[in-house]
């Protein structure tokens, strides 16, 4: 059984890239307040000066390598987009205002290796290309909130409450499309104030795409830190250099060792003993360990805060005294 792939990507990473949207999803529905939210989250991450070097981290894109037949019969390859067209077409539409209306070219003449990725919609053919114009369109779901996204940036950026227009559209170009850093190993770097994916690719053929997204979307399987933690720890990127003998081997040591821990994480006597939480919070319980690495408070908001820390920067030390945990 193949084992997914989990990552981060800028948004730079992503250009070039086709993403095919299938007939079991709904369309583009996100509303005004869910385009201002977005776009407000991201502007208020730039003002802290404490997130240098860090990145602004969006909810995790679900794909699935696949190939499909374009408008004209063209065979495209790409991803199968199962969770995250809502957050990809929103920052699709940034983009796309801001090529048009503050570049006035093309990124690739601006010196960006690709154009923007392009979305495919298998049973709404034209919204591909709707969504690289500034056209407005109302006569359809999708292009009526597609048209009302694209208003609704340009008002954002042009209304002057966060200082001249054109030196807002330049601050939000760096942190969507920054220029992808590598340390002097090769490895990638985070630039500074830049928005990033967690980028989970399936792997596994017997999980069908179709029934993934209905759980995904009702909540019943949630990505939570611990999962997207374990698919870090044992994809392939943790394993460079290492013959691929060793490296199952290392691969399935490191599953058994997780399901040990879980497993006695999950024996009542046992959680009761390391833990005043209630066992019925977590899941996954090995979650509660990370936490404590993390040193997560009990007033944070973001589900995926233990991730985020873990991707972008080495946890602090754990310190334990005669009290217990400091």
């Amino acid at each position: 059984m193949a084992l997914n792939q989990i990552d981060t990507f800028s948004i730079s990473e992503l250009l070039g890239m086709n993403f095919y949207i299938p007939e079991y999803q709904r369309g583009y529905r996100w509303a005004r307040n869910n385009v201002l939210q977005l776009l407000n989250d991201i502007w208020e991450y730039r003002q802290e000066p404490n997130n240098r070097n860090t990145f602004y981290c969006l909810q995790p894109v679900v794909v699935r390598e696949t190939k499909w037949q374009d408008i004209d019969g063209n065979t495209i390859l790409g991803y199968e987009l199962i969770d995250g067209q809502q957050r990809l077409t929103t920052l699709h539409r940034i983009v796309t205002y801001l090529t048009l209306e503050y570049l006035q070219t093309s990124l690739i003449s601006e010196g960006y290796p690709e154009n923007l990725y392009s979305i495919y919609y298998k049973t709404r053919l034209e919204s591909k290309a709707f969504l690289e114009t500034a056209a407005k369109n109302i006569t359809k779901p999708d292009l009526y909130y597609m048209s009302e996204a694209y208003s609704c940036i340009k008002e954002w950026f042009e209304d002057g409450k966060k200082g001249i227009p054109r030196q807002v559209k330049d601050e939000v170009l760096k942190i969507i499309l920054p220029s992808i850093l590598k340390d002097e190993k090769g490895q990638k770097q985070f630039p500074e104030w830049s928005v990033q994916v967690i980028w989970y690719e399936i792997k596994d053929a017997t999980q069908k795409s179709e029934e993934l997204f209905t759980r995904l979307n009702r909540g019943k399987i949630p990505l939570t830190s611990a999962e997207l933690i374990k698919a870090k720890f044992v994809n392939a990127n943790s394993f460079k250099g290492i013959p691929d003998d060793a490296k199952l081997k290392r691969r399935t040591q490191l599953v058994q060792i997780w399901d040990e821990i879980e497993n006695h994480l999950n024996n009542p006597k046992f959680w009761a003993f390391i833990s005043n939480e209630s066992i019925n919070k977590y899941s996954n319980k090995i979650e509660y360990l990370f936490d404590i690495i993390t040193r997560k408070k009990n007033n944070e908001k973001d589900p995926l805060y233990t991730f985020f820390i873990f991707s972008t920067k080495k946890p602090q030390p754990v310190h334990f005294g005669r009290s217990g945990l400091k």
